[in-house]
């Protein structure tokens, strides 16, 4: 991972609100904090900490004492165990959301490939089409989340590969019972969801 995708995206929203003065200092605190912290949420957690001093002073920030004794006050005044724990929390929750979206969307385009095949429509050709190109959107969409939350925290690929194995045996399965009464793709969805958010709940536990 490169070191300017280091800094996650709410951190990048509070750099825009900087003055000019403290986002060249910042920078130069980035820099020395991703290169004394190898932790990628740690250094967060502190350039999140130093960047909100710095938004809500809007005064240039004087480090009289150097960078390393600026940075060991912001350190010791965070909560690190209380912020690693939240942060766990909401990448969970952000996970589990993006699965349920990725999941009922992609049965809905799995239903529109089986209404091709059968060439029988819940609605019309046109109608169930466009609902399945948006539907497929926000799959896409959502996997993407997902495999951002995996890059963000430098996982494994695991959950994103049982999420793309998931989606081609699904796929194969509605396919060739495509005429059967019995469906069993949206089973192996809920499945591979499952098993892939168990995946990424047990990498924070390594």
């Amino acid at each position: 991972m490169k070191k300017q995708d280091q800094l996650f995206d709410e951190n990048q929203l509070k750099v825009k609100e900087l003055n000019e003065i403290n986002f060249e200092l910042f920078h130069d605190l980035q820099k020395y904090v991703f290169q004394h912290q190898k932790d990628i949420v740690k250094s967060n957690i502190i350039l999140s900490a130093i960047l909100d001093q710095m938004n809500q002073s809007q005064k240039p920030i004087v480090i009289s004492k150097g960078m390393k004794n600026y940075v060991s006050q912001i350190e010791k005044s965070i909560n690190m165990k209380e912020q690693l724990q939240m942060i766990k929390k909401q990448s969970i929750d952000k996970f589990t959301i993006s699965g349920l979206w990725q999941t009922m969307c992609s049965y809905i385009v799995l239903l529109f490939i089986k209404e091709l095949i059968t060439g029988h429509y819940l609605i019309h050709f046109s109608i169930d089409m466009l609902v399945s190109i948006v539907a497929f959107y926000i799959a896409l969409h959502n996997i993407m989340n997902e495999y951002k939350l995996i890059q963000r925290f430098q996982m494994t690929k695991k959950p994103i590969i049982m999420i793309a194995c998931t989606l081609i045996v699904a796929l194969f399965v509605a396919v060739i019972g495509a005429k059967s009464p019995f469906d069993v793709s949206f089973v192996i969805l809920v499945i591979g969801y499952i098993v892939s958010k168990k995946m990424f709940e047990n990498e924070f536990n390594i």
